[in-house]
């Protein structure tokens, strides 16, 4: 290391940022452990064994920087035996309670959990068959920062420079806020095990055959889709069957869950941006707000659905919507007109209709 190379004031600065950076680990860990409420997200309950092992992995990186400080003050020597233990104790500790922490991302004990990449991709699959609303839900990209940030810890082990240095110990600060704010912002999701049982053949037919009808008549008629955060047990609790059931039906018919209340949700949109168009009179309309009671509370997770189901943005789709009515307002207008003057026939008409489609809209 560099660091007996540098000034009386580079070495203060950079034992205050060492110091802090394994002060912050260990205050995220007692919060984590010892605070019952959830200061960052109340409304949320994140799982406990996430907690646990998040806490597990800050003690850990606070211990590192204490051994290291040690090792610092009374050896120094990166060629001794005791450099080795402590880098590769520093390896297997922080590997294993970082692994632990983002296999305690995906809750379900009972998913695979190797090769990494198929895991993530169908705790996402999982996702979309059992949640209408995926806000917060989703951990691959956390996943992907921490395991980046976690590579330049092993290369930290090996570093000589000190800027590198420097910039470890900065992005440690950055990696505790993004895993604090991970953890508590994810809601507990992990489905009961008595849940999951598979059921026989003849009854799953009888069920299916029977599913479409009591959607209609217990989800679609009140208007259940509207409800926030709806998941697929409480729609099959709703609907009078289980959530087995239900998803098999998903299956069948080529969806997710996810996709199904989407649909619906923008369907409802779509009739109520319309409605509230023709009773708007020109003035100008709030998506957001329309989103909103469209069963929606993040207008982001909103615009990505409506994207996926319409193939344009809700800006664009607005824009054409005002378009039509436009024209559609031009073409009665010259309509009744020909109709009072008496000259009017469907070649006019036609020729009216043409003219507009043509006509750039302003």
């Amino acid at each position: 290391m560099e660091i007996l190379g540098q000034t009386p004031v580079q070495s203060i600065l950079f034992f205050t940022l060492y110091g802090i950076s394994g002060a912050v680990p260990l205050l995220a860990a007692l919060y984590l452990l010892l605070c019952p409420v959830n200061a960052i997200a109340p409304g949320v309950t994140p799982p406990v064994r996430l907690r646990r092992w998040t806490a597990a992995f800050f003690g850990v990186a606070t211990l590192a920087h204490v051994w290291w400080l040690a090792f610092y003050i009374f050896c120094r020597d990166l060629n001794s035996f005791c450099y080795l233990v402590l880098a590769m104790a520093d390896c297997v500790l922080l590997f294993v309670t970082f692994a632990g922490m983002l296999l305690a991302m995906l809750q379900d004990r009972r998913r695979p959990v190797w090769p990494a990449v198929a895991a993530i991709r169908q705790y996402g699959r999982w996702l979309n068959d059992n949640y209408a609303d995926l806000e917060n839900k989703r951990v691959w990209l956390c996943q992907a920062v921490s395991l980046v940030c976690m590579l330049l810890f092993v290369l930290y082990v090996l570093a000589t420079s000190m800027v590198f240095i420097w910039l470890v110990h900065i992005i440690e600060l950055v990696l505790v806020g993004l895993l604090l704010w991970r953890v508590e912002t994810l809601p507990t999701l992990a489905v009961p095990s008595f849940l999951t049982s598979t059921p026989s053949p003849l009854t799953s037919n009888i069920d299916l055959d029977h599913i479409e009808q009591l959607l209609k008549e217990y989800c679609v008629a009140p208007q259940l889709y509207l409800q926030h955060d709806l998941t697929l047990e409480e729609l099959a609790q709703a609907i009078g069957t289980n959530r087995t059931y239900l998803g098999m039906y998903f299956s069948s018919q080529g969806t997710t869950y996810n996709a199904y209340i989407n649909t619906l949700r923008i369907n409802y949109f779509i009739e109520l941006f319309r409605q509230a168009s023709a009773a708007a009179e020109g003035q100008s309309l709030q998506a957001k707000h329309l989103a909103n009671r469209s069963g929606y509370r993040s207008y982001r997770t909103f615009s990505v659905a409506f994207k996926q189901r319409t193939g344009q943005s809700v800006t664009d789709w607005i824009a054409e919507q005002e378009k039509s009515a436009f024209y559609a307002k031009q073409v009665d207008e010259e309509m009744d007109k020909l109709w009072e003057s008496g000259q009017f026939d469907q070649k006019k008409l036609d020729e009216l209709r043409g003219q507009h489609l043509r006509t750039p809209y302003k």
